[in-house]
């Protein structure tokens, strides 16, 4: 918004307004596509779904006006550079700390959720170790210490264990084994699944 608001003022003293008027229309005509664009996409229309980037009703009525509001205000106030900046400006915070947050919120997995489903089936007192190196996104939620063995260990102490199967060859786990359950690291729901398994040592 800064680099927007040096160059309106360099324009309008060098050149007059004429560059500042075409910016600023452009920007609102966007702002009011953009309403228009977050009003239709609860609806069911034939290869336009956007179902990632849809939100609920009450989201969708507010940044849908939101937005109609900042085009629109601009289109009548063209003249006044400093009100165009300010609603730019509102509506720039509106998109990246508001709509596209909610968007990101919406559609990402729920992690401690899963984490508390995790320790649920793990003894209080349990040392879980990872073989190999496990994925920071199950370390970091998990709080404690995951000490990292090699893949190829004989499993001497070993009872509860993790691994992420990017990153080990499960072939070379030597001692039998069997899934407990799965930690998934997507922070996306709709991306491709990546998960990393917490499993129990076999007899």
């Amino acid at each position: 918004m800064g680099a927007v608001a040096e160059v309106a003022v360099v324009s309008t003293d060098e050149k007059g307004k004429a560059p500042w008027l075409r910016f600023a229309f452009l920007v609102a005509a966007i702002f009011i596509m953009i309403s228009f664009a977050i009003a239709l996409l609860p609806f069911k229309i034939p290869r336009f779904t956007f179902e990632r980037w849809t939100l609920p009703m009450p989201f969708t009525i507010f940044y849908s006006i939101s937005f109609l509001v900042s085009g629109v205000w601009m289109m009548k106030n063209l003249q006044n550079v400093k009100e165009n900046l300010y609603a730019m400006g509102l509506a720039l915070v509106i998109f990246n700390l508001g709509y596209f947050m909610d968007v990101k919120v919406q559609r990402s997995e729920k992690t401690l959720e899963e984490m508390a489903r995790i320790k649920s089936q793990l003894p209080p007192d349990v040392n879980l170790v990872s073989l190999g190196i496990t994925n920071h996104k199950f370390t970091y939620y998990y709080g404690k210490f995951v000490k990292a063995l090699p893949v190829d260990c004989d499993g001497e102490g070993i009872t509860y264990f993790c691994f992420d199967p990017c990153l080990i060859d499960v072939g070379k786990i030597t001692f039998p084994w069997k899934q407990v359950d799965t930690f998934s690291i997507t922070r996306d729901f709709m991306d491709q699944k990546r998960f990393v398994v917490l499993a129990k040592k076999g007899s």
